[in-house]
């Protein structure tokens, strides 16, 4: 059973119509998630916001799990350090009317010229050096609340702190090479000087037919076979 018709029949045992449910599954998809999933489709949770309903979702890891661990160790074996599976997880689901847009983040420099000297408030980036980092607000959160959702800021109820991940930093500014419109005409070939040099003349002389036909030189007498006398 995949996550969707897990979704599915607990939204069904949780009271929502049926009928309502595969009307939206014909337009492409179940307005159900939980916040990571949310937060995957440009959407946050709102703060104060309660589960709809919760149920047991698939989730994909590399870690190994604690049977694979028991096994090796029965074996006499070194656990593998990676064993991809799929395992099932208590998750919690929220509806459409219980998320908002999330705003555009501004590139990571930014973030810190705007929140790095807030007095009371934390910033601790995470995976700088990955190329995908993470920025993670903590401290007196409620006073800057405002700011930081303007700035892109997702509120984590798990850890009670918002995050952010900051969009690409831009393209260093160079002006762009000017591109001709193909409306305008090509500029003009520059005109060819017609050659002038004199060319000699061919040759029309006749040449005596014996110049090339030279009689082939004799041959060398052949040296005697006997060898030389005393």
């Amino acid at each position: 059973m995949t996550n969707t018709e897990i979704i599915y029949k607990a939204a069904i045992t949780h009271g929502i119509p049926q009928e309502q449910l595969d009307a939206y599954l014909q337009r492409g998809d179940l307005p159900f998630h939980t916040a990571a999933d949310w937060s995957k489709r440009g959407y946050q949770v709102q703060k104060d916001a309660a589960p709809l309903f919760d149920c047991y979702l698939w989730k994909h890891t590399t870690k190994p799990s604690a049977a694979t661990i028991k096994a090796a160790e029965e074996a006499g074996k070194e656990a593998p350090e990676q064993s991809p599976h799929f395992y099932q997880k208590l998750s919690y689901i929220y509806g459409p009317a219980q998320v908002e847009k999330n705003a555009p983040a501004p590139d990571l420099a930014t973030i810190k010229a705007r929140f790095g000297n807030l007095p009371g408030l934390v910033l601790k980036v995470k995976g700088e050096k990955t190329g995908a980092p993470n920025v993670w607000f903590t401290g007196d959160v409620e006073k800057y609340a405002d700011e930081i959702k303007a700035a892109g800021g997702i509120w984590s109820k798990k850890k009670s702190a918002y995050w952010v991940k900051p969009s690409a930093a831009p393209a260093e500014d160079k002006p762009a090479a000017p591109v001709p419109s193909i409306m305008e005409d090509a500029p003009a070939a520059p005109a060819v000087k017609p050659c002038t040099a004199l060319v000699p003349a061919p040759c029309t002389a006749l040449v005596p037919l014996h110049y090339f036909h030279k009689p082939a030189p004799a041959p060398a007498p052949e040296a005697s076979a006997q060898p030389a006398g005393p």
